[in-house]
């Protein structure tokens, strides 16, 4: 019986596991997002204050 609950909680580990990494990723990719945000933000006031000094 202890093997039994001792698998169980190891699947059961192993499922929290998982859904911890798909959360991870998940965030990582939000992370990148916003990197693209700033990224295309920053580009556009670079733009606009080139213009403006003309």
């Amino acid at each position: 019986m202890d093997l039994i609950e001792k698998h169980a909680e190891f699947a059961q580990s192993i499922e929290e596991a998982e859904r911890a990494n798909n959360r991870l990723a998940m965030l990582g990719g939000e992370c990148e997002a916003y990197k693209d945000i700033l990224k295309y933000i920053n580009d556009r006031i670079r733009k606009t204050e080139k213009q403006r000094s003309k």
